[in-house]
């Protein structure tokens, strides 16, 4: 248990060291998924695995460059999240049209310009170059990607603003292991060894005299 809370209070400074959001998850459902990415001609162009911790995932280009960014969530904002690409200081801003209870996960995401700054005003905005794309789970038939509801966190901009109560789902909520101690009313029993000592007696022996 020491060890457990040992770990996260780390995780929260680092975190913190680094200026990234410690509420910062993707939802809950994505935990452990490997998603398809799909453009607008229906052809599979990547591969999304999100791990099981709710930070990180990889995001994988299997068209062109074939390349493999480890991109890990910075900071959560409305619909939007911002992830920092292979630890290095350089973000992306992920716009996601995302309805939780999808089964199968299919859902429209939108990828920014990637930027050396983290400001959400400046790369999540309506000219952010927000191609839409389609992620769906492995193995299911893909239909080109639907437009993006809108294109700017709501503060940012006169124009394509999402709305400030159009959040994502909340990740996963903490897991709380109950334990319960049980009293035995058996009687205890105390298992005593004694050592049992026999007395010895000299052996005499009679001489005889002739």
């Amino acid at each position: 248990m020491y060890t457990k809370v040992l770990t996260f209070f780390v995780l929260i400074v680092t975190k913190h060291t680094q200026g990234q959001d410690v509420t910062c998850e993707f939802p809950c459902e994505l935990r452990g998924r490997t998603l398809s990415i799909i453009d607008g001609t229906d052809t599979t162009v990547g591969v999304w695995t999100f791990t099981n911790d709710g930070v990180t995932s990889s995001y994988t280009v299997t068209s062109g460059s074939n390349s493999t960014d480890l991109l890990t969530c910075y900071q959560r904002i409305e619909r939007f999240l911002i992830f920092r690409v292979n630890n290095d200081n350089e973000f992306l801003c992920y716009l996601f049209d995302y309805t939780p209870g999808m089964t199968p996960i299919s859902f429209t995401f939108g990828i920014g310009d990637k930027r050396s700054t983290n400001d959400v005003c400046t790369f999540c905005d309506p000219q952010g170059s927000f191609k839409p794309f389609l992620a769906k789970e492995s193995g299911q038939t893909p239909t080109g990607p639907d437009n993006l509801p809108c294109g700017t966190v709501s503060y940012c901009s006169d124009e394509y603003q999402c709305g400030a109560n159009d959040t994502l789902p909340e990740g996963c909520p903490p897991t709380t292991i109950a334990t319960t101690t049980e009293t035995s009313t058996e009687p205890t029993t105390e298992s005593t060894t004694e050592a049992i000592t026999q007395p010895t007696k000299r052996c005499h022996k009679r001489r005889k005299h002739h």
